[in-house]
């Protein structure tokens, strides 16, 4: 993220190719700290992941 962005809370949408449609038999995603702890996990009916999120891990 910019250095601007410090201290906001920021969401990105990650689209993986998902078809929002179809919830199953697609790809799925799992979002890490940069330590290495999961924080969250993706599919189709949930994309977004908010820095709030990771600071809450």
């Amino acid at each position: 993220m910019p250095g601007a962005w410090a201290g906001r809370t920021v969401e990105a949408l990650l689209d993986l190719g998902f078809d929002e449609n179809m919830p199953a038999f697609q790809c799925e995603g799992l979002v890490h700290r940069p330590d290495g702890p999961p924080v969250k996990g993706l599919n189709p009916r949930n994309q977004p992941c908010s820095t709030r999120t990771c600071d809450n891990w």
